[in-house]
């Protein structure tokens, strides 16, 4: 089940709000979660309708930086903003807007990293990116987030996907950057 096929069923009543007794606002505030969400679990009108057996794809898209190591022109780093898809059915991490792909049996480790070893008199926020490797083909992405929170939901989201596909890749704890390693 593809993202953009997820469909939100809301019963409007004729008083306002919608047919189960919620308000305006709570229905605008399930709506707006729902629809926000970088990926989704859910379910169409016709599969919450069936017997289930179609709920375990897990399909999920978000436009995010990914950073690229290596390379035999551009020996740096490349940062560049994708629209990454986490495809179950076809076992496939991929980037919309480059066309690369990472299969989901080949990535050998995710690793969850929070930098705060920026400059500490700058006060500056700590970045959080998840640093995915493919030994297969020698390829080695790292996703930056805006939170911490779209962090920890993108690695489970690639925890469940890889349990789902039997993948033989592991995905670590968070791993801590700082600056000195006094400083937690």
């Amino acid at each position: 089940m593809k993202f953009e096929d997820i469909s939100a069923p809301v019963l409007l009543s004729p008083h306002g709000g919608s047919a189960d007794g919620r308000s305006h606002i709570e229905l605008l505030k399930s709506l707006y979660t729902y629809y926000v969400g970088s990926w989704a679990t859910g379910v169409s009108a016709e599969d919450a309708s069936g017997d289930g057996s179609n709920q375990t794809d897990i399909t999920g898209h978000d436009w995010l930086c990914v950073e690229e190591y290596g390379g035999f022109i551009f020996t740096g780093p490349r940062l560049r903003r994708e629209c990454i898809v986490v495809d179950q059915p076809q076992h496939l991490l991929r980037c919309n807007v480059s066309k690369q792909i990472m299969p989901l049996g080949n990535i050998s480790m995710v690793i969850p990293i929070e930098d705060r070893s920026q400059d500490a008199a700058a006060s500056t926020p700590p970045r959080w990116k998840v640093l995915l490797q493919d030994s297969k083909q020698y390829q080695e992405w790292a996703i930056h987030f805006p939170t911490e929170d779209h962090m920890q939901q993108w690695v489970s989201l690639l925890r469940t996907v890889m349990d789902a596909t039997h993948c033989q890749g592991f995905i670590r704890d968070r791993v801590i950057l700082s600056p000195s390693p006094v400083q937690l």
